[in-house]
């Protein structure tokens, strides 16, 4: 068995595969050594792979504690990858980023745009040649609302994610339109100039706010919650050989 770890800003992701199947899978926000050491004791897992986007300090703890019960597997760039990887600037390449379009390429072997909705929102996008030629990046609905009320004197802080008009005539509700409706907007129109130089893609939405982006769109998508664990997945099975 194998365990795929996708440390993110706000919570971590994990799955445990056999073989191809996921067969235990999880998202927390109280991720550290105790909760690893449950999982190493239930399952018998081989090989492990690590993806994080935090400079922590337990960050190394973690990786010493998965190196020690495992064959690990630490996400970058430099690693064999079953794409062609055109980032001009890889050390600056979020390995997240490079995991979701591996998880593409993995799953549907076609031209795919990645939307990643958490903390930020990314696009990434991969040609039809399985060519990741880069993509760009937002900010997601709460880092809007935190900007709103952080750099402003008299702007509540707003933590709603919901659909709502698009005149409103309350500070609160105008808020929520502005960055709601702000962020369906650019979503919207980042897929119809994709699709416009591109043709016929694929449209994967995944992270936190994958659910609500898509019900509210008017393009059609796929919603692909585990697509980093399953791209981890795939470059642990191809830098383990």
């Amino acid at each position: 068995m194998i365990v795929a770890i996708d440390r993110g800003n706000t919570r971590t992701k994990l799955a445990v595969f056999n073989k191809e199947k996921i067969i235990f899978l999880d998202a927390t926000n109280s991720f550290n050594i105790d909760y690893l050491k449950d999982i190493f004791n239930k399952y018998d897992i081989k090989q492990s792979i690590y993806c994080s986007v935090l400079k922590s300090n337990d960050d190394q703890t973690i990786q010493e504690y998965l190196c020690s019960m495992s064959s690990l597997i630490t996400m970058s760039s430099n690693l064999s990858l079953p794409i062609i990887n055109l980032y001009s600037t890889n050390n600056t390449l979020g390995n997240d980023r490079l995991a979701d379009i591996v998880g593409a390429y993995y799953l549907y072997k076609k031209s795919t745009l990645v939307i990643d909705a958490g903390t930020c929102i990314t696009y990434d996008f991969l040609n039809n040649k399985s060519e990741y030629i880069g993509g760009s990046i937002s900010l997601g609905f709460m880092l809007k609302y935190k900007a709103l009320h952080n750099f402003t004197a008299n702007l509540p802080f707003i933590n709603e994610v919901k659909f709502i008009s698009l005149c409103c005539n309350t500070t609160k509700d105008c808020l929520i339109s502005g960055v709601v409706n702000g962020t369906l907007f650019e979503i919207e129109k980042t897929i119809e100039k994709y699709k416009e130089q591109y043709g016929d893609i694929n449209i994967v939405i995944t992270g936190g706010d994958a659910e609500f982006i898509q019900k509210n769109l008017k393009a059609k998508t796929i919603i692909e919650e585990n697509l980093i664990l399953y791209g981890l997945k795939n470059i642990l099975d191809i830098n383990a050989k």
